[in-house]
């Protein structure tokens, strides 16, 4: 999932890699490395990849082949944004009431 860049002592990870990184050593530093082990990488990352399909697919359908409020790179650049507030939106709502079921067996 990570890409190292460099070679010998100059490696290292950069931009979001360096952010996963960065986050899984406090997650082991703060001792949850149990509760997140670093497979469920691979399960969130699936995750994503299935939200940007879905991402992709609606910004082509609304998007493409429309006259647009400004060139579509920046269109485009503004969308992700807009995605991204979004869903930390709807995790901020959806998530609470969805751990609070997880007692009473209401999670599945």
């Amino acid at each position: 999932m990570l890409e190292l860049r460099g070679d010998g002592e100059t490696a290292g990870y950069s931009g979001p890699d360096r952010d996963i990184v960065e986050l899984v050593g406090e997650l082991r530093r703060l001792g949850y490395g149990e509760l997140f082990p670093i497979e469920i990488g691979a399960v969130y990352l699936e995750a994503v990849q299935r939200l940007i399909a879905v991402e992709i697919a609606q910004f082509s359908k609304h998007a493409l082949g429309r006259t647009l409020p400004g060139p579509l790179p920046e269109v485009a650049r503004q969308a992700i944004r807009f995605g991204e507030r979004l869903v930390i939106a709807l995790r901020a709502k959806l998530l609470p009431a969805m751990l609070a079921g997880l007692g009473s067996g209401d999670h599945e």
